[in-house]
């Protein structure tokens, strides 16, 4: 089997491009007050205990605080972007005439399902977090920052040409 460096490379890049337009995003909602958000507090607590295999609680804002820098967290954030773009191209990969930026969109809208149905959940916040602080925006504001960082994959995709030239995904 030939391992393609280029390709990998490229995905990872992919990957990391379509975080950071995910983070702009959540940036840019945060300072328009489309939404609140999670404190990143909240979030780098959250990934800290379940780095230590704790990853449910009553609520995760009376949690005892446990060790866990936001550099973690950011590493990590951008590690599941990473992979996230690798699932893009495996399930594109068997579809040569898919609309890639279509695709994007829609795995973007389909990955807000990790914080809706569990995160949020183990965080003591209830399905879309429904039972988070008043005001947070759990459901809009992971939605939108979940597509854009589909529009960051698309994005990525088509500058890279990973997908938009088939023969990159299939050679």
């Amino acid at each position: 089997m030939k391992i393609n460096i280029l390709l990998i490379s490229k995905v990872i890049l992919s990957g990391v491009l379509a975080t950071l337009t995910q983070d702009i995003a959540n940036v840019i909602l945060r300072a328009i007050g489309a939404y609140r958000g999670l404190p990143p507090e909240i979030v780098t607590k959250w990934f800290a205990y379940a780095m230590e295999g704790t990853f449910f609680h009553q609520r995760i804002d009376a949690s005892p605080e446990i060790g866990g820098s936001l550099v973690q967290t950011m590493i990590l954030h951008y590690l599941i972007g990473i992979g996230m773009a690798l699932i893009f191209l495996l399930a594109i990969k068997p579809m040569p005439r898919v609309n890639l930026t279509w695709a994007a969109l829609v795995y973007g809208a389909i990955t807000v399902a990790f914080p809706w149905f569990f995160m949020f959940p183990a965080m003591g916040y209830g399905f879309f977090g429904l039972g988070a602080p008043e005001g947070l925006g759990a459901i809009q504001g992971a939605l939108l920052t979940h597509l854009a960082f589909g529009v960051g994959l698309a994005w990525s995709f088509h500058v890279l040409r990973i997908g938009g030239a088939r023969a990159s995904v299939h050679g």
